[in-house]
């Protein structure tokens, strides 16, 4: 990582988009440097991207949820693959 300015977020602001206030704020890169972890952040809906200081614990918690939905949405597209496909009449 770049040596970007850095913010420290709080736990319940590691997730919101400072920019939008959406919820749907990605890691889009993690990173260890002197006994801290920084997170590249990026919202999907204005496309804000930043820099941040966090708790290690909130952010490994952050990415196996961020794991647990890119598995959840594989498997509904697995399903959505092998279901039947329906005609519709014009």
């Amino acid at each position: 990582m770049s040596s970007d300015e850095v913010h420290a977020v709080r736990t319940a602001l590691l997730t919101r988009c400072p920019a939008c206030a959406s919820g749907l704020v990605q890691p889009a890169e993690v990173a260890q440097d002197a006994g801290r972890v920084l997170v590249r952040r990026r919202c999907p809906e204005c496309a804000h991207v930043d820099l941040v200081e966090a708790d290690p614990d909130l952010v490994y918690a952050w990415l196996r949820r961020e794991a647990r939905i890119r598995a959840e949405l594989g498997r509904t597209a697995d399903r959505i693959a092998r279901a039947p496909r329906i005609e519709l009449s014009p």
